[in-house]
């Protein structure tokens, strides 16, 4: 355990019992851009000891706004390498394990074996139903976040039926003004997963459930309410 970069942790919590948890955990998460790769590196800073992630090719330039992961040093660097090169950085106790890729039915046993948590960032109806279907057969919780210029939602997913939580309203002003709060939301979006992540791991009460956090970025209001249904 890397006691100076966990520090401000241990103040609060007991090292012999949460944080060694956290640092033999298992967490997969199914895409590297965006919401995906900041919510690895706050797992990553807080202890999470085995991280997986799958992310398919190079780093862009369009990669480099909207997140805080990759760098112009990264461009054409295959983005599963580039982040986990970041994360080593970060945290060189944290194991990261790639999946350069897509995930598909073919690899999904690979992709899940030992794995404690499942991530889904902004996840595409197919990749989500396919990891629903397949987290619930094995028990393994399903967190989805995604995030759009005017805000977001995290939710625990569920197989076999439409997301029925409340959509994010735009609030008034320019649509320009609106596409300069995709940076800030994904990190907020980013922060809200990692921290559901985390209070699953160690088992910490006011999880979700079956609730939907919803944060509307020009407002800065983040909401919680009752699904029925699940996406």
């Amino acid at each position: 355990m890397n006691h100076a970069l966990h520090q401000s942790q241990l103040t609060w919590v007991e090292p012999t019992a949460a944080q060694r948890q956290l640092a033999e955990a298992h967490v997969f998460v199914s895409s590297a851009l965006g919401v995906g790769g900041t919510v690895l590196t706050q797992l990553a800073a807080a202890g999470v000891g085995h991280l997986k992630l799958a992310e398919g090719g190079g780093v862009e330039a369009s990669d480099l706004a909207g997140q805080t992961v990759y760098e112009r040093g990264d461009l054409g660097r295959l983005r599963a390498v580039a982040l986990r090169d970041h994360l080593r950085r970060l945290n060189p106790e944290c194991t990261t394990h790639l999946f350069v890729g897509r995930v598909t039915p073919d690899h999904l046993a690979e992709v899940l074996a030992e794995q404690q948590i499942v991530v889904a960032p902004d996840p595409d109806p197919e990749t989500l139903a396919l990891l629903a279907e397949r987290c619930q057969a094995q028990g393994i919780p399903l967190i989805c976040g995604e995030a759009g210029a005017i805000g977001g939602r995290v939710w625990r997913a569920q197989p076999g039926a439409e997301f029925a939580g409340p959509e994010v309203q735009a609030a008034a002003g320019s649509p320009e003004a609106d596409a300069l709060l995709t940076a800030p939301t994904v990190g907020v979006i980013a922060a809200l997963v990692a921290a559901e992540v985390l209070k699953v791991l160690l088992g910490t009460p006011g999880d979700l459930g079956e609730d939907v956090l919803s944060y509307e970025a020009v407002t800065g209001q983040v909401t919680r309410t009752a699904r029925h249904g699940g996406r």
